[in-house]
C-alpha cells in the first residue's frame, strides 16, 4: 500500500508499506498483527496523504515505477508487519535526509540495533506521548544490520539494481553513505514463542525431578531447567508447530487445550510452570484447582501474570485509551486481568498456600514518578507498589 505526502517545503513523499517478514510463527493472530502494523502505519501518514492505487510491487523495478509516476523525492519504507509506529515517526527521518543522511532510520530498542533507546514506555500510549519529544534525536549509525524500516532519497533508490529483492532495498543503501537514526519511535515485537524465560530460574529454590511446563511454546525454558538440574520436563503447547520444535528438546510434549483436555496426572509433578498463561484462559480459577491436583504433596507452581493495576495502563485509561497490541501487558489474547491483590486471592482459593509474590522490575519515567506521588496525596488507599509493577511472579504450594 501506498500513501502520497507533501512535506512542510512542499516536496513529494511516498510511504510504502511493503511487508516481507512472515506473519508470526504459532498461533498469534497474524492477521490482527498485520491489521496493527497496517493500521499504525497509515496513521502516521496522516489525514492529507493521499492513497495510490498502484498494484503492490512485487519488486524493485515495480516500485520504481511508483516512484517515477509520482515524482518522488523521498521515500520512507516499512517492509515488517511485526512494528507499532507513532505518529509522524517518519518526519524525523526525512528531516534528517535533507541534512545529508544516505538512509535515515526510526528510534526505538532496536532500531537500529546498536542504538537502544534510554527510555521507558509500557503502552501504545506512552510510545505516542515519548515520541513527541524526541522529534529532534540525531544519532549516527555504525556497522552492517539490515533494516527493516527507513527512509531515503529517491535518487538513491533508483540507483539500485532492478532485480534486487524488495526485503533487501534498506540494507543495500545501508552499504554505502551516512545512516543516521532520527527521532521518530517505532516499536518492533519480538519472538515471544522462542522466549527462554530466564527471569524465571532465580525463584527454583529446589532440584526439582519433573517438570510440567504448560505453555512450553519451543520448549527453550525447558532446555534451561534440564541443563541446570538435570531433571525431566514434559511439556503442554496449543500450537502444533511449537510444540513440534518443544518435542525435540523436551522429554514428552502434549499438544492441548488445557481447559479442554483433563490429562490423568495424579501428583506426579513437583513443579509446575505457568509462564504468562493464566491471563489467556477463559477459567484460570478452576485450571489452578486442576494443577494443584498435579503436584505432589510439596510440590510448587511457578507463575509469571502481567498486571492490570500497573500505573501506564491506569494512566492510559484515564486518558480514554485501552489500546490492544499482539503480544505484551494488552495482549489482544489476554481473557482476565488480575491486579496484586486479586492475584492472591485467586491462588487462595484454589487452594493454595502464596509462598511468594514478587513485583516483576519496571523503571518508570520520572514524569509518573511525580504523578504518582501526587496521586498518592490526593486519593486514601493508593497501592503504589501495585501501580509500580508491570507484572507478578507468584511461588505458591498447595495447602494442607
Amino acid at each position: 500500500m501506498y500513501w502520497l505526502i507533501r512535506g512542510e517545503e512542499g516536496e513529494s513523499i511516498l510511504m510504502a508499506y511493503l511487508p516481507q517478514d512472515e506473519i508470526w510463527e504459532g498461533g498469534m493472530p497474524g492477521e490482527w498483527l498485520d491489521k496493527l502494523s497496517f493500521d499504525t502505519f497509515k496513521k502516521s501518514a496522516g489525514d492529507k496523504a493521499v492513497s495510490l492505487s498502484f498494484p503492490q510491487a512485487s519488486s524493485t523495478a515495480e516500485l520504481k515505477r511508483v516512484v517515477e509516476d509520482n515524482r518522488v523525492e523521498f521515500l520512507v519504507i516499512s517492509l515488517t508487519r511485526r512494528a507499532c509506529f507513532s505518529t509522524s515517526w517518519w518526519r524525523p527521518l526525512v528531516s534528517a535526509l535533507k541534512e545529508g543522511g544516505a538512509l535515515a532510520l526510526p528510534m526505538g530498542p532496536s532500531f537500529p540495533p546498536s542504538q537502544g533507546l534510554p527510555v521507558a514506555y509500557w503502552t501504545p500510549n506512552d510510545l505516542e506521548e515519548i515520541g513527541k519529544g524526541w522529534s529532534h534525536e540525531r544519532r549516527e549509525v555504525q556497522g552492517e544490520f539490515n533494516p527493516l524500516i527507513g527512509a531515503l532519497p529517491a535518487s538513491s533508490f533508483q540507483g539500485l539494481r532492478d532485480e534486487l529483492p524488495l526485503a533487501d532495498i534498506l540494507k543495500a543503501v545501508a552499504k554505502g553513505g551516512r545512516i543516521v537514526a532520527a527521532g521518530g519511535l517505532v516499536h518492533f515485537f519480538a519472538d515471544f514463542y522462542g522466549s527462554s524465560r530466564e527471569d524465571m530460574l532465580k525463584f527454583i529454590t529446589f532440584a526439582p525431578k519433573r517438570v510440567l511446563d504448560v505453555g512450553c511454546a519451543k520448549g527453550e525454558f525447558g532446555r534451561l531447567l534440564k541443563n541446570r538440574f538435570g531433571c525431566e520436563v514434559w511439556g503442554i503447547e496449543i500450537l502444533e508447530e511449537s510444540a513440534s520444535k518443544a518435542a525435540k528438546v523436551l522429554d514428552r510434549v502434549e499438544v492441548m487445550d488445557v481447559e479442554l483436555d483433563t490429562p490423568n496426572w495424579n501428583r506426579i509433578f513437583d513443579l509446575v510452570v505457568l509462564g504468562d498463561i493464566l491471563e489467556h484462559l477463559r477459567d484460570p480459577w478452576g485450571f489452578l484447582r486442576k494443577v494443584r491436583g498435579w503436584l505432589t504433596e510439596k510440590g510448587r507452581v511457578i507463575v509469571s501474570v502481567p498486571n492490570t493495576g500497573f500505573y501506564p495502563i491506569i494512566r492510559a485509561m484515564l486518558q480514554g485509551r485501552f489500546d490492544y497490541v499482539p503480544v505484551g501487558l494488552l495482549c489482544v489474547e489476554h481473557l482476565r486481568f488480575f491486579t496484586k491483590a486479586t492475584l492472591r486471592e485467586m491462588f487462595e482459593e484454589a487452594g493454595f498456600e502464596v509462598l511468594v509474590q514478587e513485583p516483576q522490575p519496571a523503571p518508570l519515567p520520572q514524569k509518573y514518578e511525580d504523578e504518582l506521588k501526587r496521586l498518592a496525596g490526593i486519593l486514601p488507599g493508593v497501592d503504589e507498589s501495585c501501580l509500580r509493577a508491570p507484572g507478578y511472579y507468584v511461588v505458591a504450594t498447595p495447602r494442607e
